[in-house]
């Protein structure tokens, strides 16, 4: 994801409209989106990673190290899917 993308949960007004209308042609990028607004994560910012994903953050750029940052999971945020 980019700076400008959808952050996880974020359905404000106008990050939809730039998905719809800046990526409309793009079912990658509309359906990646889509599904952090549901509650999907990346893989390596999983809150379970820690078994089958190891960081090494020796090889990643200091400033892209957020990129990794686990996310914390809230079963009282979740939907229960």
């Amino acid at each position: 994801c980019t700076a400008r993308s959808s952050p996880l949960g974020n359905i404000f007004h106008f990050f939809i409209l730039e998905v719809i209308f800046l990526h409309f042609f793009q079912f990658g990028v509309t359906s990646h989106e889509l599904a952090h607004t549901l509650g999907v994560f990346h893989e390596q910012s999983r809150y379970d990673r820690d078994p089958v994903v190891q960081l090494n953050s020796r090889v990643v750029a200091p400033e892209l190290l957020f990129n990794f940052a686990k996310v914390n999971f809230h079963p009282e945020l979740s939907s229960g899917c």
